[in-house]
C-alpha cells in the first residue's frame, strides 16, 4: 500500500505551532546612502596621514624569508647609522583597526559597564563597518556589542554603529596604506574628527535593544510561540487498484 498527496484534492485543517525566541536580533540603524558617503568622504580624510606615513617611512613587507635573509645580510650595528623615522600621525592612538582589535574593546567595555565604577577604557564614539546593514553574519554581533559597550560610561554619547557604501574596504584600505582592512573604531577625542564625530551623531540614531532593559533588571521574557491555522492535503492510499482516503 503506497500513500500519495493530491495537490488538486481535498485539504484537511492543520495547525502548525513555531517557537521563537523572546530576544530577536539587533536591528543596525538605517543610514541614508548620501550620509554613508559623507561619512566615508570625512574618515577617508582622517586617515590618510596614516597612509602616507605608512608609504614613506615604513617597508611593506615581503614574508618571514626575505626578512630573515635582510637580517643576515645586514652589516653590524657599528657600521650602519639608523635614520629616525618621524613620530607616527597622532589619529593612529585612536583607532581600533580591524576586526579582532575592535572586537576586543568592545568586549572590555561590554564587560566593564557590569561594574558600578566608571570605566577607564578609553570611550568609542564610532564603529565604521564595511558592508551592507546586517547582510554579513561575521559583524552581526556588532550591534549588540555597541549597545551594551555604550553603559560602561553612561555620561557619553552612545557608540554609533555605521554601515558603509559598496567599495569603502578598498578604499579605507588605500587610506591607510594595508591591502585590506576590516571593521574601525573611533575613539573618543581623536584629533581633527570634530567634523566626523559631529555628523555621525547627528544624522546616525543610537541602536534601539528594547529587550535590554528587561535583562538589566534580571526579568526573563516568556518564549514566543506562534500558532498558523493552515490546511494540508488529504492522505490517499494506494492499495490493490484501489483508492482509499485518509482521514488522517
Amino acid at each position: 500500500m503506497k500513500d500519495t498527496f493530491t495537490s488538486a484534492g481535498p485539504r484537511r485543517p492543520k495547525t502548525l505551532h513555531n517557537l521563537d525566541s523572546p530576544y530577536p536580533p539587533v536591528q543596525w540603524p538605517h543610514i541614508a546612502p548620501n550620509a554613508q558617503q559623507l561619512v566615508l568622504d570625512l574618515l577617508d580624510g582622517l586617515l590618510s596621514p596614516i597612509g602616507q606615513y605608512r608609504l614613506h617611512h615604513v617597508t611593506p613587507s615581503k614574508g618571514k624569508r626575505a626578512r630573515k635573509r635582510r637580517h643576515q645580510e645586514q652589516p653590524s650595528e657599528d657600521a650602519t647609522v639608523e635614520k629616525p623615522n618621524p613620530q607616527r600621525p597622532p589619529i593612529c592612538e585612536h583607532l581600533t583597526v580591524g576586526f579582532n582589535s575592535t572586537t576586543r574593546h568592545l568586549e572590555a567595555s561590554a564587560q566593564a559597564s557590569k561594574s558600578a565604577e566608571r570605566s577607564s577604557l578609553p570611550h568609542l564614539v564610532a564603529v565604521f563597518v564595511a558592508v551592507e546593514e546586517g547582510s554579513n553574519v561575521l559583524h552581526s554581533q556588532f550591534p549588540l556589542l555597541c549597545k551594551v559597550g555604550s553603559k560602561a560610561q553612561p555620561d557619553l554619547p552612545e557608540i554609533r554603529l555605521v554601515s558603509l557604501p559598496r567599495g569603502a574596504e578598498q578604499r579605507l584600505a588605500k587610506a591607510l596604506g594595508i591591502h585590506r582592512v576590516g571593521p574601525i573604531g573611533l575613539l573618543v577625542n581623536a584629533p581633527d574628527s570634530e567634523p566626523l564625530v559631529q555628523f555621525v551623531r547627528d544624522n546616525i540614531a543610537a541602536i534601539e535593544v528594547p529587550w535590554l532593559d528587561h535583562l538589566t533588571r534580571g526579568e526573563l521574557l516568556p518564549t514566543q510561540i506562534k500558532t498558523i491555522e493552515t490546511t494540508a492535503p488529504v492522505k490517499v492510499k494506494k492499495a490493490k487498484g484501489r483508492i482509499v482516503k485518509s482521514q488522517s
